[in-house]
């Protein structure tokens, strides 16, 4: 008992002893610390006490168990008690009531137990007869064996089969305990998961924002590349358009340059002294004619092989455009009312590319023909 005190002691911080059930609180959790075998043995103590002192100096003893068990029993302590008292006491309603406990008796100490029958012999034998208290001590004992026997027959194989229920209820409450404890783990981590999982939603969302963003960034790139693919489309076309034109403006130009060149070439030939062909006073044309009629008549001549139209009508045969229009410029400077003359012109500057040249040269031509009857 001095090692269950000494528990109580220490657990007895934890219960408030202001409270007003600070004393039943502190019993029960005594009991709590002591064991069955011990409880068990406390209970014989002071029962073999209280019972030796009781029937050593009791009139009747009444054993109340074999009063529910036996009605012959139960009939004579009731005459016993009439006899006594004067009074009509019954035990009718007298029954036993089996309470089983799961305690083992194979773990009782019967010799602790004596040993206690012997110290509450010596307690009282000042009182009483010491042979009479060892008697009844050791009747009480007898009576408790052979009632435990009794009961054994009875609750042996229970308290096995409830102590094989109580293992399983013990590993059935492990096995839940440790299944709770995977739960509470597993819990955890479906919290730790589902947090991560709410954190990655939230990381989804962003970099589906982003993602957004990024496709319309991209189709704005894409609208802004096709517009530059259509532009450089547009600017390859106007290269090439210029390019076109750059080799068609090369290739006039080689035209003008090969005209030119022969436009030029007819113009070294012209004779250094030739005449102007349009008279700036209006009053000298008669004359500025009559010289030209004489030095034609005079150049013919002189060298008739040579003139303007034989040098002209060669040139044309030479397909040499520039050069025959030149010799017939000249012819016409010998005689400008030429009607034929201006119509060889007009051919050689329509071969030339001159279109409104030889336009106006043929008008001229068609003009002098029709004044050549009046003349």
């Amino acid at each position: 008992m001095v090692r269950y005190l000494r528990s109580l002691a220490v657990e007895r911080g934890a219960i408030c002893t202001t409270s007003d059930d600070y004393l039943d609180r502190l019993i029960t959790k005594l009991l709590e610390l002591i064991s069955d075998q011990d409880l068990f043995n406390l209970y014989m103590e002071f029962h073999i006490y209280l019972y030796m002192q009781a029937r050593a100096s009791a009139d009747i003893v009444i054993d109340v168990t074999k009063v529910a068990r036996d009605e012959n029993y139960r009939q004579q302590a009731e005459n016993q008690l009439t006899s006594v008292t004067g009074l009509p006491i019954t035990f009718n309603d007298a029954i036993e009531i089996q309470q089983f406990h799961a305690f083992d008796p194979a773990l009782i100490d019967w010799r602790e137990i004596r040993e206690n029958v012997n110290f509450a012999v010596s307690m009282l034998a000042h009182a009483f007869d010491r042979r009479e208290l060892l008697r009844h001590g050791s009747e009480l004992i007898g009576e408790t064996l052979a009632e435990i026997e009794t009961s054994e027959k009875y609750v042996a194989r229970a308290r096995h089969e409830i102590a094989e229920v109580t293992n399983q209820r013990d590993s059935v409450a492990a096995a839940r305990s440790k299944l709770a404890a995977e739960r509470d783990r597993l819990l955890e981590q479906y919290r730790a998961a589902l947090t991560g999982m709410e954190q990655q939603a939230r990381e989804l969302s962003i970099r589906s924002a982003d993602r957004g963003k990024l496709i319309k960034e991209n189709a704005r790139l894409k609208s802004e590349l096709d517009a530059a693919v259509a532009t450089a489309d547009g600017q390859a076309s106007t290269l090439v358009a210029l390019r076109n034109e750059f080799s068609q403006l090369a290739i006039d130009r080689a035209r003008l340059a090969a005209e030119s060149e022969r436009w030029f070439n007819a113009a070294v030939v012209w004779a250094a002294d030739s005449l102007v062909s349009t008279p700036r006073l209006r009053r000298g044309r008669w004359l500025h004619r009559l010289m030209l009629r004489f030095r034609g008549w005079w150049i013919e001549r002189v060298n008739a092989s040579g003139s303007p139209r034989i040098r002209a009508k060669r040139a044309q045969d030479a397909r040499e455009w520039e050069l025959a229009a030149r010799f017939y410029v000249d012819e016409l400077n010998r005689n400008v009312d030429d009607p034929a003359i201006w119509v060889q012109l007009s051919h050689a500057l329509k071969e030339t590319g001159k279109i409104s040249a030889a336009e106006i040269a043929y008008r001229k031509a068609t003009t002098l023909s029709r004044k050549a009857p009046l003349q």
